[in-house]
């Protein structure tokens, strides 16, 4: 019989109640402590997920702002182009160090 793979959390209530009655129902399972950087998902090649969805993030972001030629905000801007709020946008950009100057028409 293989084992269930559980993924919890230390201190997570909710996981040492379904480890405890895992073990009172004699099921095999492997515990694995799920903290904040253990991958959930990682691909044949190695490829994180986060990672995978970390950089989608970033090219959409740089795909928005070439298309609206470095503009954030307003009815044209990056930001409604994704959906999201400027600030959301402006916070994005900060985090994954983007320039949103080099995209700005008659920035050579």
């Amino acid at each position: 019989m293989t084992p269930v793979k559980l993924y919890g959390r230390p201190g997570s209530p909710q996981a040492h109640a379904i480890r405890d009655f895992l073990y009172r129902s004699d099921v095999p399972f492997e515990w694995i402590e799920h903290e904040k950087d253990t991958p959930v998902c990682v691909f044949s090649d190695g490829t994180r997920l986060e990672m995978t969805l970390h950089n989608s993030e970033q090219q959409l972001i740089e795909k928005a702002l070439q298309e609206a030629a470095g503009r954030v905000s307003g009815p044209s801007g990056a930001a409604a182009r994704l959906g999201v709020p400027a600030s959301t946008l402006e916070s994005k950009i900060k985090r994954f160090k983007i320039d949103k100057f080099r995209y700005r028409v008659g920035n050579d």
